[in-house]
């Protein structure tokens, strides 16, 4: 149905002001003169790109050390080869 042309549309109640709009937030808390409050929430701390890049970090020293060992046992072959040469 249409209202007539001679009567104005009328307007909704206003609500009255609730003291919080968004009542399914929590309420702020309040900030403490010693200890500002935090800006963001906690970051994860050890994430899968942190393990992936702790794992590939341990690859490359075991790589490393392996590489230190064979020239090493390496010397020492030598070393023991020259020693049975010499002491025949």
């Amino acid at each position: 149905m249409s209202t007539p042309p001679s009567q104005p549309p009328q307007q909704p109640a206003q609500q009255p002001a609730h003291p919080n709009p968004h009542p399914q937030q929590p309420p702020q808390p309040q900030a403490h003169p010693h200890r500002p409050l935090p800006r963001a929430p906690p970051q994860q701390l050890f994430t899968g790109r942190h393990f992936l890049y702790a794992m590939v970090a341990s690859v490359g020293a075991g790589m490393l050390t392996m590489t230190f060992y064979k020239a090493r046992q390496q010397k020492l072959a030598e070393a023991k080869r020259a020693y049975d040469e010499r002491g025949r």
